[in-house]
């Protein structure tokens, strides 16, 4: 059986592939040998021989398809590497946050507290000063309730001799009323007489008499009070002024 050679460089086997005139005649002893009927192994008549049916958009398709199946692992790989690193910088972050929050929250407290000092020693200040204007205030008010031993004379005895009595005055010379006074006269270290009154008012004033008779030795005269805020006092003729409790014992 007499065989055609071809003499196209190429032709497309039945399969498909493509083969060149040396290698038709090597799959073709190779067919034969296989034991395919030779008549079944001529290629066909290359003036008959149809166009590659490969595209380029198929090549350009191919392509993608393959760059994607290859780097498909990369690119998941990398996207949650992305993800992790966005996601560990927004913690990041937020606890940067958090932390500047609590300590601006922290120096706004310690501010707060530094006011709060500032006003409870400003408060403070101020209820001692008006503590020691009213204490001032309210001795200045009771030194100006008085006192004293006054000489009434009666007549001139022999020789000239002053004939009297002593009496003890007491005032209220301040401009508030005080209450539950009690005036005392000494003759040496005894109580010579003493008189007591619920109030006396500004400008009131009294005297009571004493047994005391030598105008060279007049008699020691303390009144005792209490002011309008409740304070007692003890006020000696000498303008010593002290402060006493309920039982006019000195505090």
């Amino acid at each position: 059986m007499n065989l055609t050679v071809l003499s196209a460089p190429t032709v497309e086997t039945f399969g498909g592939g493509w083969i060149g005139p040396r290698r038709k005649v090597d799959w073709m002893r190779s067919a034969t040998d296989t034991g395919f009927p030779k008549s079944s192994l001529i290629a066909p008549d290359p003036t008959k021989v149809s166009a590659p049916r490969c595209t380029v958009s198929a090549v350009r398709k191919n392509w993608v398809l393959d760059y994607t199946a290859a780097w498909h692992d990369t690119w998941e790989i990398i996207g949650a590497f992305a993800t992790f690193v966005a996601v560990a910088l927004a913690l990041v972050g937020f606890w940067f946050e958090a932390r500047r929050a609590q300590r601006a929250d922290a120096r706004a407290e310690a501010a707060e507290a530094g006011r709060a000092a500032d006003r409870a020693a400003t408060d403070a200040d101020r209820a001692a000063a008006d503590a020691a204007r009213i204490a001032r205030e309210r001795r200045a008010q009771a030194l100006l309730v008085l006192a004293y031993p006054e000489w009434h004379e009666e007549h001139r005895g022999l020789g000239g001799r002053a004939v009297g009595h002593w009496r003890v005055r007491h005032g209220n010379y301040s401009a508030s009323p005080i209450f539950d006074v009690f005036a005392q006269a000494f003759v040496g270290s005894a109580v010579d007489s003493e008189m007591t009154s619920s109030v006396l008012v500004p400008g009131g004033a009294g005297d009571f008499l004493t047994t005391a008779t030598d105008n060279a030795a007049p008699p020691v005269a303390v009144i005792f009070f209490r002011d309008l805020a409740g304070v007692r006092w003890k006020r000696l003729q000498t303008g010593e002024l002290i402060e006493v409790d309920e039982n006019r014992r000195p505090i």
